[in-house]
């Protein structure tokens, strides 16, 4: 009966060992992963004046603007790179930027020594970030919708 009573004891130890080892990885992931974790390029530029409709306006870019990307770090730098091919072969082909999120991660700033700009994050995902600005002329609001994928 010891024997028995020793056994299923065991047996009980064993199976909720198994049980917990099979316990789901509850890591989940952050924005500052979600950020830093390719190239960024535009894919989409739309304005939005007063009450009017989104507009599109990435046919405005040329072809040399498009390829150029982002690449965020995870110690808050990050590079602004020309891409393939230069618009201006006098440009730096990169820029050292500095990036952080502000207001428990609903907006992203992007800054250089001398400028920065800060755009509420709308989507920040595995392959999108769309981030949007806004600008106050004469009582006119306008919307700026920036959306990058890798």
């Amino acid at each position: 009966m010891k024997m028995k009573a020793r056994f299923l004891t065991v047996l009980s130890i064993m199976l909720a060992l198994s049980f917990s080892a099979c316990k789901k990885d509850d890591k989940k992931t952050s924005n500052t992963d979600y950020l830093t974790s390719g190239n960024w390029k535009i894919v989409s530029d739309q304005e939005k004046v007063g009450a009017a409709a989104w507009v599109e306006t990435i046919g405005d870019y040329d072809a040399c603007e498009l390829d150029n990307f982002y690449k965020f770090n995870t110690n808050n730098t990050a590079v602004y790179d020309e891409g393939a091919t230069k618009c201006d072969p006098a440009d730096p082909q990169t820029a050292d930027l500095t990036w952080e999120f502000l207001n428990n991660g609903s907006q992203l700033k992007i800054g250089t020594l001398l400028y920065s700009d800060t755009a509420d994050i709308v989507t920040l995902n595995t392959t999108n970030l769309v981030i949007q600005s806004s600008d106050n002329s004469g009582g006119v609001v306008s919307l700026y919708k920036l959306t990058f994928a890798h």
